[in-house]
């Protein structure tokens, strides 16, 4: 990166400009940590700084998510605005869940692409390689979990994608240098039949513009808008079976985040689940 673009960006960074949140990341070399734009810490020095395109980026370069913006509530607009359909596309697939392993193969067959097709893409649009970002994919949604739930570490590795227990330890620590337990924020509330998470968005966002246009289409006994709240049944097809629940969604203006609630019956098919809301909101 140039000299100009350097200054731009660390300018940028410095006056919490939204318009970047989601699509680059900072890298704090005096502290290890990764940030997004809009991070309420205090801004390091210049000479600490590198700047990259996604936090499977970030963390490729060695650092962890900051504690203070929490990377993973990122909005994630790099994506969006790929000028590459495939990439859009296979990061859909990568986001809904719908690889059962890392598998580049089974990821390039369902895009109709070939392997070393599909990681020059990678490669040329976010500098990291198709199993960088479905790792680090998995790894933000269970520092979520882990941070804002009260499911056991053995319930978010598999919610968030991981095969084993092992295979989930070993890659916070191989990314995180230190084990999952250390994202667990000590919580006393009473065990309950749901689990509320985050998911973050990029202001400005219009909820209760959103809301209206809803109440005005939902679907009788599947679907409500209530005291603010947006309800709604779901069945989550996985396998040969249908996995059965409920979402309520609520805006947390303060955090630029939905406070999403769901039955805990659908903590199986998270990554689908939250591709649902996505698509709704």
């Amino acid at each position: 990166m140039d000299t100009k673009s350097f200054n731009s960006f660390y300018e940028a960074f410095k006056s919490k400009d939204k318009r970047l949140d989601g699509k680059y990341f900072m890298g704090v070399s005096s502290t290890g940590i990764y940030c997004r734009p809009v991070c309420t810490a205090k801004m390091p020095k210049k000479e600490n700084c590198t700047f990259y395109k996604s936090a499977a980026e970030a963390e490729l370069n060695g650092y962890r998510p900051c504690l203070t913006c929490r990377p993973e509530l990122a909005p994630g607009n790099a994506k969006v605005d790929s000028s590459k359909t495939i990439l859009k596309k296979a990061l859909k697939l990568i986001d809904d869940g719908l690889l059962e392993e890392n598998n580049l193969q089974e990821l390039s067959l369902k895009l109709g692409v070939s392997d070393r097709h599909l990681r020059r893409i990678f490669k040329d649009e976010l500098n990291i390689s198709p199993i960088d970002y479905i790792e680090t994919s998995r790894l933000l949604l269970a520092k979520n979990l882990l941070t804002d739930t009260k499911l056991s570490i053995l319930d978010v590795a598999f919610a968030s994608g991981f095969k084993s227990l092992r295979r989930f330890n070993a890659s916070f620590r191989d990314k995180y240098k230190m084990p999952p337990s250390h994202f667990r924020k000590e919580n006393n509330s009473v065990k309950t039949d749901t689990i509320t998470l985050k998911l973050g968005y990029k202001e400005p966002f219009r909820y209760e513009a959103l809301l209206k246009f809803l109440e005005h289409r939902i679907i009788p006994k599947v679907e409500k808008v209530e005291n603010n709240k947006y309800y709604k049944t779901i069945a989550i097809k996985k396998g040969n079976i249908y996995v059965y629940g409920y979402i309520i969604v609520a805006n947390n203006k303060d955090k630029s985040a939905l406070e999403i609630t769901l039955s805990e019956s659908l903590v199986k098919v998270l990554p689908q689940v939250l591709s649902v809301i996505r698509n709704i909101f």
